[in-house]
C-alpha cells in the first residue's frame, strides 16, 4: 500500500511587530493592536489643526480640517516606508488592519481625493499609497474615490527637502481632469503623511481653483516637527 505523506499546514505565524505566535490569519497579535489604538500618540482621526502646535508648525491655508490616525511613530515609522517604497504585503496587511480596526465619520464630504503620483514613480513603485489608504478609507466611509486629478510634473522626493523647497518642488505639479467633478463639492485629500503639510497645500489650491466648495484632509500620520 502506497502511503501518502502531507506537509503539516502551519497554524500559527509570528505577529508582524512582536514576533510572538499568532493566527495565520492575522499580521500582528491583539497586544500590539491594542497598544498602538491606546497608545498616547494615537490620534484617532483627531483634526490636529485645533492643537496649537500643529498651526506652528503646518501652513495650510486652504485645507479647513486635518484628520490624523496617529503620529509619525513606531510602529508607522516603520510600516509606511515598507509599504510606499517596497510595497510589502505583509507591512500592507498590518497598516490595514490597525487602519480598519477605528471607525471613522467622514460623512460631511463629497469625495475622497488620493495625492495623485506622477507616471513614473508608479511604474517605479508598482502603485499609489494614497490611492490604497484612500481605498481602505472608502471602506470605513462608503465615499466615492475622486479619480480626475493627475501629476503632470515629476518631482523630487518631498522627504529630501525643507519646507521652502518642499513648496517650490510642488509648484504646478498637480491638474484636474475634470472640473465638473469636483465643482461644488467638498473633498477630501487622502494621504500618508504631513509632515509641513506643502503637498495638502498645493494639491488643495488646485481643487478649490477647480470649483471645490471646501477642501480638508485626512493623512494617517502626522510627522511632528520637533
Amino acid at each position: 500500500m502506497k502511503i501518502l505523506s502531507h506537509k503539516p499546514s502551519l497554524a500559527f505565524i509570528r505577529c508582524y511587530l512582536c514576533d510572538s505566535l499568532i493566527d495565520r490569519a492575522d499580521t500582528i497579535c491583539e497586544h500590539c493592536l491594542s497598544q498602538v489604538l491606546s497608545s498616547p500618540t494615537h490620534l484617532a482621526w483627531e483634526d490636529i489643526l485645533f492643537r496649537p502646535d500643529a498651526q506652528r508648525m503646518l501652513k495650510l491655508s486652504n485645507i479647513n480640517q486635518l484628520y490624523c490616525f496617529d503620529e509619525y511613530q513606531a510602529p508607522f515609522d516603520f510600516l509606511i516606508p515598507q509599504v510606499k517604497y517596497q510595497a510589502n504585503p505583509v507591512a500592507k496587511a498590518c497598516l490595514k488592519k490597525l487602519i480598519l480596526s477605528q471607525n471613522v465619520d467622514f460623512s460631511a464630504y463629497d469625495y475622497l481625493a488620493p495625492v495623485p503620483l506622477h507616471w513614473w514613480r508608479y511604474y517605479m513603485r508598482g502603485f499609489n499609497q494614497a490611492h490604497w489608504l484612500a481605498n481602505l478609507l472608502q471602506r470605513l466611509t462608503q465615499l466615492p474615490v475622486l479619480n480626475s486629478t493627475k501629476r503632470v510634473r515629476y518631482t523630487r522626493q518631498q522627504a529630501k527637502l525643507n519646507a521652502k523647497q518642499r513648496a517650490y518642488n510642488l509648484s504646478q505639479a498637480f491638474v484636474v481632469k475634470n472640473v465638473s467633478t469636483i465643482t461644488g463639492r467638498r473633498i477630501l485629500i487622502v494621504d500618508d503623511v504631513v509632515t509641513t503639510g506643502a503637498t495638502l497645500q498645493a494639491f488643495s489650491q488646485i481643487l478649490l481653483n477647480a470649483g471645490a466648495a471646501q477642501v480638508s484632509a485626512a493623512c494617517v500620520c502626522w510627522a511632528r516637527l520637533d
